[in-house]
């Protein structure tokens, strides 16, 4: 039976080495994405006749609870650094010093564990419905993330109708 276990266990380690390895390659894989979609974009999107050279088959799963979430490294933030601040200023703050869009729930797990009260009875939705009506700052670059517009210089817009 001791076999059995230790089988078991070397078995669960290493599927959970393939699964980082798996998602590390996802997650270079949807920055490549980004990267090609803010570029296609600022030249205007395709050209008449020009085909698209993304592949479908190939297409990147959207996340899953199974899958593990993509996080962002942020460099020395304290626990404390964004005590008293709105939500809006420290997701400001914490996006600013990750440098590019993060899926809602790293960044409402970023806010809350330094220091920004993030209320409601879904702290995500009521998030990223704040931070989407700021259209000044904010903008959503793909479902379930958000960026700030300063990191998509050629986006249009982005003034609130008087």
């Amino acid at each position: 039976m001791g076999v059995n276990v230790d089988t078991n266990e070397s078995l669960k380690q290493a599927l959970e080495h393939f699964l980082q390895q798996r998602q590390k390659k996802m997650d270079e894989i949807r920055k490549l994405d980004s990267t090609i979609a803010q570029i296609r974009e600022e030249l205007g999107g395709l050209s008449e006749g020009e085909e698209d050279p993304f592949i479908p088959g190939l297409a990147i799963p959207p996340e899953t609870e199974s899958q593990e979430p993509f996080k962002s490294k942020p460099q020395d933030i304290r626990p404390d650094e964004f005590f008293g601040m709105s939500q809006s200023e420290a997701a400001k703050a914490y996006l600013k010093r990750i440098g590019h869009a993060v899926p809602m729930e790293e960044l409402v797990e970023a806010l809350t564990s330094r220091g920004c009260k993030v209320g409601g009875v879904d702290p995500k939705r009521t998030l990223y419905i704040s931070l989407v009506r700021n259209v000044r700052e904010f903008v959503p670059p793909q479902p379930g993330f958000i960026g700030l517009r300063e990191f998509y210089p050629s986006l249009k817009g982005g003034k609130k109708k008087p």
